[in-house]
């Protein structure tokens, strides 16, 4: 994990001159690197760079590096965040979600935001015959970059690349905000507009142990998508744990699983609608319910060790 912040998580980078590139003494074939030799060769060959280049103008098509760029599914790339977030905050349970963020996605989150401040042209493409072409991108102010080109498989567009990065530093940035308010009402008084807002409590907040921000990362990965009757149960499960008040909680516990879960729970009646009962459950249903139950205060037990 210590080294995740030194890596571009969003790249495949080739360095010109790094060993893996010379067809000499490479033992490693991959896809990028056969589209890249191709890339340089054309890049070097087919331009005619002997020919009388200003300083600048060989420098515009002399090359330091490639990238490739990559896309993680962001719905996958939120499943691992959180559970690198697990992992990182049992070994410094000291630390902030700002903290981890930058220990782990540091260099990611600079060379995005770099990236998305670049003035791309498409400068050429590469085509196989069975593995699909790619498209090579670079700067219009190249000479005051770091002479990159960028490639991305041509049945994309590179707006198709923009707007995921844009979205994956969006979610970092606001990676487990720690309020949430909301409009609750309007006052009218002596002609004047008065705006209340409320401030919602944390799920992690209203569970009473110490390793609480623990349970709720677990319960996110865990029951990813849980709703309604699952959510109920859920619920149960906190009380008997004597981790949730018994007292007028359903409400409220419903409330802070609709802020903090990306997903729809689903209405609260969905959820305080199922009534259960542990004996009508054990006679009709086999004790189903009474199972489930027990498995999820067996799995919410492991997160307190």
């Amino acid at each position: 994990m210590k080294h995740l912040g030194k890596i571009n998580l969003f790249t495949s980078h080739f360095v010109i001159g790094d060993a893996e590139l010379d067809l000499t003494i490479r033992k490693i074939e991959t896809l990028e690197i056969e589209v890249l030799s191709k890339w340089l060769e054309f890049r070097y060959s087919s331009m005619n760079l002997d020919r009388n280049w200003s300083v600048d103008q060989y420098h515009s098509y002399k090359r330091r590096s490639i990238y490739f760029l990559e896309i993680i599914e962001l719905k996958t790339f939120k499943e691992i965040t959180e559970e690198l977030y697990q992992s990182y905050s049992r070994e410094f349970p000291y630390s902030e979600e700002k903290d981890f963020v930058k220990f782990i996605f540091e260099n990611s989150i600079s060379f995005l935001e770099r990236f998305l401040n670049l003035d791309l042209i498409q400068i050429g493409e590469i085509k196989l015959t069975n593995e699909g072409d790619y498209t090579f991108y670079m700067d219009k102010d190249d000479i005051n970059t770091e002479f990159s080109d960028f490639a991305i498989k041509s049945e994309n567009q590179m707006e198709h690349y923009r707007q995921y990065y844009s979205q994956v530093i969006k979610y970092l940035q606001s990676f487990k905000e720690d309020k949430i308010t909301e409009q609750q009402e309007i006052n009218i008084d002596n002609n004047t507009t008065i705006i209340k807002t409320k401030q919602k409590h944390d799920l992690c907040e209203i569970i009473t142990h110490s390793r609480s921000k623990e349970i709720v990362r677990g319960i996110k990965v865990q029951y990813k998508n849980i709703k309604g009757k699952q959510l109920k149960l859920l619920l149960l499960a906190l009380q008997q744990l004597n981790l949730l008040s018994t007292d007028r909680i359903a409400k409220q516990f419903h409330e802070c699983c609709d802020a903090e879960f990306d997903w729809d729970i689903a209405s609260y009646n969905a959820m305080n609608g199922h009534k259960y009962n542990k004996e009508i459950d054990i006679q009709r249903n086999q004790g189903i319910e009474t199972k489930e139950i027990e498995k999820k205060k067996k799995f919410i037990n492991s997160l307190l060790e």
